[in-house]
């Protein structure tokens, strides 16, 4: 992926913005569609002021959401769960004790995620970074 940024640089004489990184990753997973990654992976991005999400499968498939994004095995747990909590204007206390709460609630409801919980809140002066128990070995 590094090479194919750094390509990019050095034949548009530019950085790459959001949105076509968004779909540098999307055709890169389409790419190894006969074996794929075994990932999913979600871009964040702020481009002139708007934010940008976006949601993959293994295979490349993308989800353009405005509100929030959810990955892995426990995604439908989190989607149902972030649906329930979402609202608009939330305080950054609030969403990172939302995030917590979510992440927690999905995770016990999946055998295959939970082994380890950190959530990050990044706001315009400070990183909140916080590691929550969740199973153990």
């Amino acid at each position: 992926m590094l090479y194919k940024i750094n390509m990019y640089r050095l034949r548009e004489n530019r950085d790459m913005s959001v949105t076509t990184f968004i779909s540098l990753v999307g055709t890169t997973l389409y790419e190894h569609r006969f074996g794929p990654f075994f990932v999913s992976p979600i871009v964040v991005g702020l481009e002139n002021g708007v934010p940008h999400l976006c949601t993959y499968d293994s295979i490349g498939c993308q989800t353009d959401t405005e509100d929030f994004a959810v990955g892995g095995t426990a995604g439908l747990n989190f989607f149902a769960l972030c649906e329930s909590y979402y609202h608009k204007d939330i305080t950054d206390t609030e969403l990172g004790d939302i995030l917590g709460n979510t992440i927690v609630s999905g995770v016990d409801r999946d055998i295959m995620s939970g082994w380890g919980i950190m959530t990050y809140v990044l706001t315009s002066d400070k990183l909140e970074i916080k590691q929550l128990k969740s199973k153990l070995l």
